[in-house]
């Protein structure tokens, strides 16, 4: 039996434009601004991108989205680790 197929967000450039630039500071990241329009994370990048090409003075003042992952540090990593080995041991 095949997986039921997803439905696409269809969304208007009209909502796109509101939410990444009007209401810009109402989602400050971009997860939230794909999930607030419907769009997956991907989705909402790949068009970010498209509308910025397509519309550059639109969008020439617009704030990039901070991405809030970092790389953890090797003591971090270590410390990690470590407790999921003592995890483990219990």
């Amino acid at each position: 039996m095949s997986k039921p197929k997803k439905e696409r967000a269809s969304v208007s450039l009209s909502d796109f434009i509101k939410t990444t630039i009007v209401e810009r500071d109402t989602y400050p990241t971009a997860q939230e601004a794909a999930s607030k329009l419907g769009m997956t994370l991907a989705s909402f990048k790949q068009r970010l991108q498209k509308e910025r090409k397509d519309y550059p003075s639109v969008y020439k003042e617009f704030q990039p989205y901070q991405e809030r992952r970092r790389k953890a540090t090797e003591a971090e990593a270590l410390d990690i680790l470590q407790s999921l080995l003592q995890e483990k041991g219990e």
